[in-house]
């Protein structure tokens, strides 16, 4: 299971202004820097992973096969873990709900 833990023994300068659209700063495949909350994360690589995979733009509908791909993982388990994943994010409002519908392919 994929699954985000906010780090509270990190406290980020927050002097400086992000230009980037992106409102997450990665540092490595360990921790994750929300710029608009300004809590650090530490994170799987697994998560990494997808989280770098939706600020390249990829569709959460495609995030299961491409994390059946990477981690040989049965079609079954990457969907359970991908929604696991997601609701995650939309509880921490690190995903909006407007762009997780907005992103996902009609069945």
């Amino acid at each position: 299971m994929v699954r985000l833990k906010r780090s509270d023994g990190l406290r980020p300068s927050l002097q400086k202004k992000e230009t980037k659209k992106s409102q997450l700063r990665f540092y490595g495949d360990e921790f994750v820097f929300n710029t608009v909350s300004g809590l650090f994360y530490r994170i799987s690589p697994t998560t990494a992973f997808l989280l770098r995979m939706l600020e390249d733009g990829v569709e959460t509908a495609d995030l299961p096969g491409l994390l059946q791909s990477r981690y040989k993982l049965s079609a079954a388990s990457a969907s359970h873990d991908v929604a696991l994943f997601l609701n995650d994010l939309t509880a921490l409002q690190l995903l909006s709900p407007a762009r997780l519908q907005s992103t996902r392919r009609p069945s």
